[in-house]
């Protein structure tokens, strides 16, 4: 064997010298096949003919891996696996306009199970400069947080979602093949830049420019399994194909994404509404906002009791006379099982939801199971002498034509009961909820829709107004529906067809 090694290496060299072979410079070079092997370093050039590197381990000196899986199974505690994006930035450019459409993209596939380890993290970033800083825990936070809270300096196209122009924002893409299952017990981040609006309001907290994608084919699965493990999904987790069985399971643990106004009314309308407890509020209980949505993972998912949602958002607020200028990051306790969250999972056996966003009606499906109470969101605005309450503590929560939502007992269980004592509702036009058999609803005061006209400063669709780009569309009569064995009671008041 040492002459054919000899031979072999004569041969390497020879084709070298003559540039036929394509030659490599990375710090330090891992196959990853064995995760028992320790990884080969390198000083200066490794020549080999395997393919380009998908992956390295951040630190003083980057380990390449050519696949994730490969990264995965190598790394320990402490490790940050940084999948390789696209070189060219489109965000913060010189000009402060996004780059054009022919901007480089990135895309790979994992091929086989693996698993993010406790201690791990998985990053998906967008493009090499806004990633190169990450060594370390403290500047992944950094990075991090620089997705979340808007410093307004991203260019055109904040009042639209990045989905909406693909070939222009879509950076990266990490394919998960049929029948795969990628397992998070560390920490996952899915990259995208999230857009805080402008001053005269409109669409706010959705993903708005550079991001990437995880992308799920038939029966794939991501699954979050460890108290400790995190989600960040500021891009998008997504089915390949619609509805073809892949699923994103979080038993336990974190899931941070983006919280979404589609009609935040900007500084004006909403401290008006919400200033000193007027009328509006505290009389009337109008909402200052009547659609919300969660649409960054539009393949089946599963939330079990233990796992705390989160939903970011970031709101731009401007007032020239108290010279407020600044945008206020949010963090908004949205299922969990205390009642600082909006949606309390109550039952420690039994109770979970699953919620599956529609990208082609925009329509989500949300069925909670086993027992819930419904609490109120929380969320206020403050500079200087300013307070913007966008609160539902005093106010109706809408449900609005973008979610239709069942309550039912799950499977084992007699009944389960859900509760709406802490926060009123309402249902409006095109949205549906129901009761089904065995699920009992109960709280203080209900409204179902049948038409939609707030008056000549909201969001009818009729209504002469300054908020058109952002109506309240025609829809079909709101439906609250209680199946037979189904029940629902309201101590205080209960308005609209109930069938």
């Amino acid at each position: 064997m040492k002459w054919f090694k000899k031979l072999l290496a004569f041969f390497m060299f020879a084709f070298i010298s003559l540039g036929l072979m394509p030659k490599v410079s990375y710090a330090s070079w891992s196959t990853g096949d064995n995760q028992n092997d320790t990884a080969n370093s390198v000083s200066e050039t490794y020549t080999s003919s395997v393919q380009e590197p998908v992956a390295y381990i951040a630190g003083s000196s980057k380990t390449y891996f050519p696949s994730i899986e490969g990264a995965l199974g190598k790394a320990v505690n402490g490790d940050i696996v940084i999948v390789i994006p696209a070189k060219n930035k489109n965000y913060h450019s010189s000009n402060n306009n996004v780059a054009n459409s022919s901007i480089d993209k990135k895309e790979y596939t994992i091929k086989e199970d693996c698993i993010i380890n406790s201690g791990v993290t998985l990053v998906i970033p967008t493009d090499e400069a806004s990633i190169s800083s990450v060594t370390n825990s403290s500047s992944l936070n950094t990075y991090i947080n620089s997705m979340k809270e808007d410093d307004h300096s991203r260019g055109t196209g904040y009042g639209s979602y990045a989905t909406s122009n693909e070939g222009r924002f879509l950076r990266v893409t990490v394919n998960i093949s049929p029948g795969v299952t990628l397992i998070n017990n560390g920490t996952l981040v899915v990259s995208g830049y999230l857009n805080s609006g402008t001053s005269n309001g409109g669409l706010v907290g959705n993903t708005s420019h550079s991001y990437s994608k995880i992308l799920l084919d038939s029966g794939s699965k991501i699954v979050q399994n460890s108290s400790s493990a995190i989600t960040y999904c500021f891009g998008y987790i997504s089915e390949k194909s619609q509805n073809n069985s892949s699923e994103t399971i979080f038993n336990n643990g974190k899931l941070y994404i983006p919280f979404i106004l589609n009609d935040y009314r900007g500084f004006s309308y909403s401290w008006s509404l919400t200033f000193n407890s007027s009328e509006a509020l505290s009389t009337y209980h109008c909402s200052a906002f009547n659609q919300f949505e969660f649409r960054n993972i539009d393949n089946l998912v599963t939330i079990k009791h233990g796992t705390q949602v989160y939903g970011d958002i970031s709101i731009y607020l401007s007032y020239s006379t108290q010279n407020i200028d600044q945008v206020f990051p949010k963090e908004l306790n949205i299922v969990g099982t205390s009642n600082s969250f909006l949606c309390q999972l109550t039952d420690s056996t039994y109770s979970y939801l699953t919620y599956k966003f529609n990208k082609s009606t925009n329509v989500s499906k949300i069925i909670f199971y086993g027992g819930m109470s419904l609490n109120s969101l929380s969320l206020s605005l403050s500079a200087s002498i300013v307070t913007v309450n966008l609160s539902t503590t005093n106010s109706y929560l809408p449900i609005s034509y973008r979610q239709n939502i069942e309550f039912s007992k799950a499977s084992g269980q007699s009944s389960a009961t859900f509760s709406f004592t802490n926060q009123m509702i309402k249902i409006l036009p095109g949205s549906e909820l129901i009761i089904n058999n065995g699920a009992t609803l109960s709280g203080k005061s209900l409204v179902c829709y049948s038409a939609f006209y707030d008056g000549n400063l909201g969001n009818g669709y009729s209504s002469k107004n300054a908020y058109n780009s952002f109506k309240y569309p025609i829809k079909n009569s709101g439906v609250v529906k209680v199946v037979t064995g189904g029940h629902l009671t309201c101590t205080t008041s209960i308005a609209g067809t109930i069938c």
